[in-house]
């Protein structure tokens, strides 16, 4: 775009920003200005991109940008910071994607004109400061991530060693069941012992494979045309079993017909999560509320129970993949964390949100909210 002599001065008091140019004299700031290309970018847009040849490099003047590696996000760069400068060094191609988070003005230097400042000696001493200082902001990360890898390695071993345990007793269970019917002293009460741990089994497994499909983007969604009453309804059944168990009364208010287009399978697995969280949770004999309502274009699933309620501390660790095992650390609070991620996932996947409160009464709220527009 064409420089006026005001955008002159803006972009020359934003070239001072970046450390590599601040001492550089007000001809040869012109000069790079000349031979740069002012460019935007709207919020979703890719700067540069992972794996394309790096042939320039992008001072923000204004905005906001993220680095990302793998579709991670690692750093961000604002205002008077330099993306790709390394690069231009050598050849290679570009080692991470930046894309703009909010609106970014950028001047595009060319290799050729980086080229020209590097005869600069207080230009190149700068840009040795600026690269040692990003080697050692890389060594920071470099140390987070492998910290962050070994708390997830540990996560996961507890998780794996969790399963194991509470697979023992269905499956202990099952074994003596089968050795009494084998017998022919199998009565209706074995047989409901022989089916909850079956369904606790299969619920426990069929969460670690879907948490991983949904991770993974491998789970296509299924969508329809849905009626939430009776999908609510459906999952309360499946649990009927193991609330009665323990004497739980669930007490419903959903509206005749609240619809909306979702995987109603997900959406099942989601509510069914929630009922199971709140069955481990909610005192014996206590009441678990389940409510649906419509809020704007939005139906909103309840789910309250009357326990303990969760910790402050912990609610925002609970919808995260093993969130309840940090939190099992540190009280009676039986889960691995798999369950509420799930939901979580569900949630994402529809365009929704899951949150949690505290019940005014005592105990915890779940709240699913799903997109329910025409």
């Amino acid at each position: 775009m064409k420089k006026s002599s005001k955008l002159t001065a803006k972009l020359r008091a934003g070239l001072r920003l970046v450390p590599a140019f601040g001492k550089l004299s007000e001809e040869k700031l012109d000069d790079l200005l000349a031979a740069g290309v002012v460019v935007r970018f709207e919020p979703g847009e890719t700067i540069v991109k992972e794996g394309d040849p790096a042939d320039c490099s992008y001072i923000l003047l204004e905005g906001t940008a993220s680095i990302r590696r793998n579709e991670v996000e690692v750093i961000r760069r604002g205002a008077g910071e330099w993306l790709g400068e390394v690069a231009l060094l050598d050849s290679p191609v570009r080692s991470a994607t930046a894309r703009a988070e909010t609106p970014v003005t950028a001047l595009m230097v060319l290799r050729e004109a980086f080229e020209m400042e590097l005869g600069e000696a207080e230009f190149a001493r700068s840009l040795l400061r600026t690269m040692a200082a990003k080697v050692r902001e890389g060594d920071v990360l470099i140390q987070q991530a492998m910290r962050q890898m070994r708390q997830l390695q540990a996560l996961k071993e507890d998780l794996i060693s969790l399963i194991v345990h509470d697979l023992r007793a269905p499956l202990a269970s099952l074994k003596l069941a089968a050795g009494l019917v084998r017998k022919g002293e199998g009565t209706p009460d074995i047989l409901d012992g022989v089916a909850r741990s079956t369904d606790y089994m299969a619920t426990m497994l069929a969460d670690v494979l879907d948490v991983n499909l949904l991770e993974g983007d491998e789970m296509p969604l299924v969508l329809e045309r849905v009626q939430l009453p009776a999908v609510v309804r459906e999952a309360a059944e499946t649990l009927d079993a193991a609330a009665r168990v323990r004497r739980l009364k669930l007490a419903f208010k959903l509206p005749r017909s609240l619809s909306t287009k979702a995987d109603r399978k997900l959406v099942r697995r989601a509510v069914e999560n929630l009922l199971s969280n709140a069955i481990k949770h909610a005192p014996e004999g206590s009441s678990i509320s389940v409510t649906l309502k419509k809020d704007g274009e939005s139906a909103i699933i309840e789910v309250a129970d009357c326990g303990q309620g969760i910790p402050p501390e912990f609610k925002g660790l609970l919808f995260k993949k093993y969130g309840s095992l940090e939190l099992k650390r540190g009280s009676t609070r039986r889960g691995y964390g798999l369950g509420l991620h799930l939901v979580s996932l569900v949630a994402t996947a529809h365009g929704g949100s899951v949150a949690v409160q505290d019940n005014p009464g005592g105990g915890s709220i779940f709240r699913l909210t799903l997109p329910a527009g025409r």
